[in-house]
This record gives C-alpha cells, structure tokens and sequence, in this order.
C-alpha cells in the first residue's frame, strides 16, 4: 500500500478539513492512505474450524483446570 506523508502549513487544510480553533500549530504533518470502500466494509467471518488441528490440546477446559490447579491457593 502506498501512502503520501508531507508537512504542510496548517491554513492550508482550512478548506480541506474542520481544524479547532485551539489547534494552534503553524506546520502540520498530513499522511494521506489511500481508501478501498471493499476492504472497509468487508469482515472476515472467524469460522473456528479453519483452527482444527493447530494445538496438540485434545480438552482446553480440562487443561486451563490443571494449569489453574498447578499453583497454591493462598
């Protein structure tokens, strides 16, 4: 991905975008990326199956009690 950084007099963006009043700089930095609407408004779907297989862990509920259980209990 390309992207586009300068720095530039802040009364130059006046007309670009609403600066506050009490933003009181004379330069600014503006990095510009470029926008893909199709990346924005897509989400992936986390299907868990896709993972099956990665961990040698055959009962997570079973291995999170015994890791719980390792330590004493003050």
């Amino acid at each position: 991905m390309k992207a586009i950084r300068q720095i530039v007099d802040l009364d130059k963006l006046g007309c670009v975008i609403n600066i506050p009043k009490d933003f009181k700089y004379n330069k600014v930095e503006v990095i510009i990326f470029p926008a893909d609407d199709s990346i924005q408004t897509e989400k992936e779907k986390f299907v868990p199956e896709t993972f099956y297989g990665i961990s040698s862990i055959s009962d997570p509920a079973e291995a999170v009690r015994s890791i719980r259980d390792e330590w004493d209990r003050i």
